[in-house]
């Protein structure tokens, strides 16, 4: 190719005839000159330039150019060409196709201002009453597939190549006035959110000035500081707080460890730190709650009494606390046949147990209990 070029660019006419091929050339740039499409395009060439080894040029459709025989089939190629012309056709259809295709063109240009530029050119070079250049000149301005507009090519026939170019001309201008109302859409959304975003800003920046309002990290920081108000924290968790509030108030407030710290103190100041309850010691008032929300197990249930009365005087020592995880007593099963049995009774809910669970407590964190092992216990 580069060989061919350099042979046309020194001659008089600069003409070349181009083709279209779907596969590219071997490793020795060489391709099947019998694969090429029955049509192609006689060019002049202009400003034939090579740079990083490639070619370059800009070139000038004239006419169809059809192969008759191959006069070279090595670089630079050489073959004898003739130049087909439309036979003649019916004068009032081909025009009313020609108002047609100019139509949609008009249609086009609002659509994609690059068309109004090469529309001028176009202007320039050809008469609107020419038909087939008329007709060649839409079909480049689709954005048809290779195959289609070689098709086009193919078609010699002025009024067959203006029932192809047609279609894919009105095809074109529904495809660009999609492309605009996308756009017109996706632009609205952007102004929206950015006019919605500047107004919020806006409005920050008023109330912080009139006092009425404070930033994120101020709020964040007064509530965190009001939560604890009236609390009494151990000197370790006091710490550990004061460190937090202390990088919350340095970080960004868009970054995410700044949403980390602040989900921590978050956490940390809902404890009720230094906030105890009042234990309710009514023996009476335990057993009949045993005896509703459990069944059976009234060995359990007669020792646990004695292990109550004993909680005041532990109540700074890590004491167990009993975790109950048998059976309601809404979820008893019922037999058709009870047993009078006490132990047959007893052996229906042996599999369910108390356990004890001895509370734990950490440096920073509040009391806490592990969890009941027990499927009635969870629930």
């Amino acid at each position: 190719m580069g060989r061919t070029l350099k042979r046309v660019d020194n001659t008089e006419h600069k003409c070349l005839a181009v083709f279209y091929v779907d596969n590219p050339p071997d490793e020795h740039g060489e391709f099947d000159l019998d694969s090429l499409p029955e049509h192609g395009t006689l060019v002049r060439v202009h400003h034939v330039s090579e740079e990083g080894g490639k070619l370059q040029f800009v070139a000038q459709g004239l006419t169809r150019v059809r192969i008759r025989g191959w006069l070279s089939r090595r670089g630079p190629y050489l073959a004898e060409v003739e130049y087909p012309q439309p036979p003649a056709y019916p004068r009032d259809e081909v025009k009313a196709y020609g108002m047609a295709l100019i139509n949609a063109i008009k249609e086009l240009l609002p659509l994609n201002p690059l068309y109004s530029e090469e529309l001028k050119n176009y202007l320039n070079r050809f008469s609107p009453n020419e038909p087939s250049p008329l007709t060649d000149f839409a079909a480049a301005l689709t954005t048809a597939s290779g195959h289609e507009l070689q098709e086009v090519l193919d078609t010699v026939p002025m009024l067959k190549r203006m029932e192809k170019v047609l279609p894919l001309l009105r095809k074109e201008v529904e495809v660009g006035r999609l492309q605009k109302e996308l756009s017109a859409e996706v632009n609205k959304q952007i102004g929206e959110r950015q006019r919605e975003f500047f107004l919020k800003e806006q409005l920050k920046l008023i109330q912080q000035e009139l006092g009425l309002s404070k930033d994120d990290k101020s709020a964040d920081r007064e509530e965190f500081l009001a939560r604890l108000e009236g609390k009494t924290l151990p000197a370790q968790a006091q710490k550990r707080i004061d460190e937090e509030l202390n990088k919350l108030s340095i970080l960004e407030a868009g970054s995410p460890e700044y949403a980390v710290t602040r989900n921590y103190l978050d956490w940390s100041t809902a404890l009720p730190w230094g906030i105890h309850g009042q234990d309710k010691l009514d023996l009476g008032h335990a057993r009949k709650v045993l005896d509703k929300h459990h069944a059976g197990m009234d060995d359990i249930k007669s020792a646990s009494p004695s292990f109550w009365p004993s909680a005041p005087s532990r109540a700074r020592s890590p004491a167990p606390s009993c975790c109950w995880s048998a059976r309601p007593a809404w979820a008893r099963p019922v037999s058709a046949n009870p047993s009078p049995n006490r132990s047959a009774g007893r052996s229906t809910v042996s599999r369910w147990a108390a356990c004890v669970t001895r509370r734990r407590s950490r440096a920073i964190a509040a009391p806490t209990s592990a969890p009941c092992p027990a499927s009635w216990c969870r629930r």
